[in-house]
């Protein structure tokens, strides 16, 4: 399964490569990692939320000002435990978009 969203994430970016805005590929990997994260009949839990980090670590390489996949990345890392990271995501979203009610309430 990680090879096929690695080949998915190859489309994408040859798509936006030189031809289109990083928004837009910032976009298509934070739905695409979303959908990883939230769509249980792709896999096992821990293999789909590894891919949809990955994912969403992609978009915020695209647009490291995207407060929406940072909060998404939070709730990859807070549903595998990884409290700590999940929070410095969080935190790191608040500071892109602070009007964010569903990361303020993730942070507590």
């Amino acid at each position: 399964m990680l090879c096929r969203v690695c080949e998915v994430l190859c489309e994408i970016e040859l798509k936006y490569f030189n031809t289109g805005p990083a928004v837009s590929f910032n976009v298509e990997c934070c739905s695409a990692g979303w959908m990883y994260h939230c769509v249980e009949s792709l896999g096992e839990k821990n293999q789909r939320e590894s891919v949809a980090i990955h994912c969403l670590q992609k978009s915020i390489e695209a647009d490291p000002k995207s407060g929406q996949s940072l909060y998404l990345l939070g709730r990859c890392y807070a549903s595998i435990g990884k409290v700590h990271d999940a929070f410095i995501a969080y935190r790191n979203s608040v500071e892109k978009s602070e009007g964010n009610a569903d990361t303020w309430c993730s942070i507590g």
